[in-house]
């Protein structure tokens, strides 16, 4: 991936970056409520979960660093022993949600629709993927 697309996928990215909704700057301050929080994880939970097959669909025609990127990027989130799945499901769980109903339930349509978007249309997963998970990443300040 050039320095160059990956500063104006950044740059891109930024602009509507999670950290700047007004969802988390309430839930910064304490003003989301747990049935919100939970309804946030279990959609998480959703999205993440599905992911599998667009992740690997960029791997198939991507540069090798890209395919590094998103092989560490999979093990990150499906690591045995940090799970982020499991993470999710735990901070659903303790905002009053059931894991095994998360589980057997479908999500929202607008999560179901992106995840069927990625999956059934392979030939879009390689920008579309990158664009919405990348809202969720943390600003960190070092």
């Amino acid at each position: 991936m050039s320095l160059t697309f990956r500063k104006r996928l950044e740059e891109a990215v930024n602009e509507r970056h999670c950290a700047d909704h007004p969802m988390i700057e309430k839930w910064a301050v304490g003003e989301v409520s747990k049935r919100c929080m939970m309804g946030w994880a279990a959609e998480q939970w959703h999205w993440v979960s599905k992911m599998n097959t667009p992740t690997f669909y960029i791997c198939k025609d991507a540069p090798n660093d890209v395919i590094h990127a998103e092989i560490d990027n999979f093990h990150e989130e499906m690591d045995p022993d940090h799970s982020h799945l499991d993470i999710m499901l735990n901070f659903a769980k303790a905002n009053g949600g059931n894991p095994m109903r998360i589980k057997k339930s479908t999500g929202l349509p607008t999560t179901r629709s992106w995840v069927r978007f990625l999956t059934d249309a392979k030939y879009t997963a390689t920008n579309a993927n990158k664009i919405p998970t990348a809202f969720c990443k943390p600003k960190l300040s070092l």
